[in-house]
């Protein structure tokens, strides 16, 4: 199912309108952070290759993953959209507002998500591992620790996680789907 018309397709942070007291959640791969040895298709790409040579599911899952891990520990991240980030960052900050990230990322691999965040400029950070978790049912659990806010965003490069989003919460948050994509 898609939700195409439940959410706005933006190529920059800048376009974001943030209202006073919003909570603001980042997804990171693809959407704020990109690597210059793999594109934004390669976990995709490496499923489809072990698809055509096994048969089970949670294998070709490992396979693919470990794949990936490998490709972003040796990798070099640089920012998607740092201008855009930038002036949605000064945004929240004038409105009261707050922002965090919440990645499909296993909690095992904080280290190297930490340092390439580091890397590409954002120090400030507040970052939730959900190791593969459904993003939406996610997110209804931690925004009971932020009753002062009014308002949601949530951005994410995937469809798949906006419609997680928009299943758990409806109309009750403004979901963006970040689609500004890179090649090697």
């Amino acid at each position: 199912m898609s939700i195409s018309g439940k959410f706005k397709q933006i190529k920059t942070f800048a376009d974001i309108v943030v209202s006073p007291k919003t909570l603001v959640v980042f997804d990171i791969d693809d959407t704020v952070i990109g690597y210059k040895e793999f594109s934004h298709t390669y976990f995709g790409d490496r499923l489809q290759h072990y698809k055509e040579r096994y048969d089970c599911s949670k294998m070709i899952l490992d396979f693919a993953l470990d794949d990936w891990i490998t490709k972003v520990k040796t990798g070099t991240p640089f920012h998607m959209d740092k201008n855009g980030y930038t002036r949605l960052i000064n945004t929240i900050h004038e409105t009261d507002s707050h922002y965090m990230f919440m990645t499909a990322r296993n909690p095992l691999f904080r280290d190297t998500t930490e340092d390439h965040l580091e890397k590409i400029g954002i120090i400030n950070r507040q970052v939730h591992y959900l190791a593969g978790a459904n993003k939406g049912e996610f997110l209804k659990n931690i925004i009971k620790k932020y009753p002062q806010y009014d308002k949601l965003i949530f951005i994410d490069d995937m469809e798949k996680n906006l419609n997680d989003l928009h299943l758990a919460f409806g109309n009750k948050i403004d979901l963006y789907h970040f689609v500004k994509k890179y090649s090697i």
